[in-house]
């Protein structure tokens, strides 16, 4: 199963937040019933999926997460996908928090591959509008992504 995820429009709330998850791959209906069995997964919604294709609604409790992790230290999550089973993350934090994030990183799970880098100018990327994912809502259940096409 080889299945990337893309959270998009995540918001924080006490003990929680919630994120649009955007999934492509070439079985996407099995990687959402193991979605399903995951215990920090307070609430999903479905908002239309297909082989290939799907669009997630989640409530996920935030502790023990690197969401949480970064958040604590100030960072700004500036991308996160799941490909292949790895997460990968590009982070913005401040230079003097950098040690003791990557410190506190490892107990979050095993660490493949860790790179810092000084940023000169950042611009933070754009989140989808509420009009976009309104869009992206109706192809779906328009069968858009379906496939084979009817």
């Amino acid at each position: 199963m080889i299945v990337s995820a893309q959270p998009i429009n995540k918001y924080f709330s006490k003990g929680s937040f919630s994120f649009d998850l955007l999934l492509l791959g070439n079985d996407v209906q099995s990687f959402l019933e193991e979605l399903k069995e995951k215990r920090q997964i307070i609430s999903m919604d479905v908002v239309g999926v297909t082989k290939k294709f799907g669009l997630l609604r989640l409530k996920h409790r935030s502790g023990g997460t690197i969401s949480s992790l970064v958040r604590r230290f100030g960072g700004i999550i500036v991308s996160e996908y799941v490909n292949d089973g790895l997460e990968n993350w590009k982070i913005v934090l401040r230079s003097r928090s950098a040690r003791k994030f990557r410190e506190r990183l490892t107990d979050y799970g095993n660490v493949v591959k860790y790179r810092e880098e000084m940023l000169r100018d950042f611009t933070d990327l754009p989140s989808p509008s509420q009009r976009q994912l309104q869009i992206l809502e109706a192809a779906l259940r328009a069968g858009y992504f379906d496939y084979p096409k009817k």
